[in-house]
This record gives structure tokens, sequence and C-alpha cells, in this order.
């Protein structure tokens, strides 16, 4: 008799762990995989506001952050020497509301704007584009009529000049396209 109640005490435990098992399964089917796709939904349209390519009204702009504080007062200095513009105010963020999440992304404010900023901007990093505004090249061609300096001709030695085009032997040999 013992036996037999044993037996009923198994059963009755099993069919209340599968009941609980049950509950926690039409929970989670009815409440939580809603919620989670909501907020999925609200994920995806602050991405999809802050990865625009126009800034949207609800984004703002900062630069209050600790790279951008110190980045300022580093990259000073050269602003005062070049033309160069770095701008800091980089961070994107969106405040949190019901349909958004809050979100924020850091974007690279330095890219050029233009296809002529791809040489122009990194020459102005470099002394001697400065030297050619003050015509160092009248002084390289004079210099050049010597028979002995034909190669500081200013066709020849192109100061402060950035070749955008250059491209490594190994990554031409690579791509099969080289020699």
């Amino acid at each position: 008799m013992n036996l037999m109640r044993q037996h009923g005490q198994v059963l009755i435990e099993s069919l209340v762990i599968m009941a609980l098992l049950a509950l926690i399964l039409v929970v989670i089917a009815r409440v939580v995989v809603p919620l989670q796709w909501q907020q999925q939904q609200r994920i995806d349209k602050a991405r999809s506001i802050l990865w625009r390519f126009s800034q949207a009204s609800e984004v703002q702009a900062s630069d209050a952050y600790a790279f951008a504080n110190t980045s300022k007062r580093v990259l000073a200095p050269l602003q005062l020497m070049t033309p160069l513009s770095f701008a800091t105010n980089n961070l994107n963020f969106l405040s949190g509301s019901e349909e958004f999440r809050a979100m924020a992304r850091l974007t690279d404010a330095w890219l050029p704007s233009e296809s002529t900023d791809l040489t122009v901007r990194p020459a102005q990093l470099t002394p001697f584009s400065y030297a050619n505004d003050f015509g160092l090249q009248h002084f390289q061609q004079v210099i050049s009529w010597l028979y002995f300096t034909d190669e500081f001709a200013p066709e020849q030695l192109r100061l402060g000049y950035v070749n955008s085009d250059a491209a490594p032997l190994v990554t031409i040999d690579a791509a099969g396209t080289g020699d």
C-alpha cells in the first residue's frame, strides 16, 4: 500500500511541474515575446533615424564627451597654424521616448566632404605645402638651372604633394593586376 502511495505522489508532482512549465511557456509566448518585439522595433527606429544621411530633427549633436574635450585642447595649435578644421561635435544622440530607444552614435566628422579633400587635406599636414605658398617652386626653378641640379625642378621634386592614387605594390600583386 505504501508503494502505491508513492506512485501517486510522483504522478501528482509530475503534473504540477508540467503545469508550471506550461504556465511559464504561455507567459513567455504572450507577454515576453511581444514586449521583446516592441523593444526591438524601438531600437530599429532609433537606428534608422541615427544612421540617416540627413540629420533628423530628433537627433541632437554634441561635443560634451571626454575625447572631444581633450582633442580640442590638443588640436587647437594645429588649427591656428593650418586652415584645416577639426570638428568635434560628432556625438549624435537620440533621447528616449515611447517610440524610440535612447541611442548615441559617434560619427567621423573629419571625413572628406568632396573628392579634392582627399589630396588637399593630407597635403596641408605637410610643412612644404605652406612653403609652396611662399614661392618655393620659383626657388626650385632657379636652382634647377644649374647643370647638376636637374632633380630640383618643380616637375621632378614636388614638395607638399600627396598622391591619393598610390597603392602599395603588394596590394597590386596580390590582386593579380600588377606586373
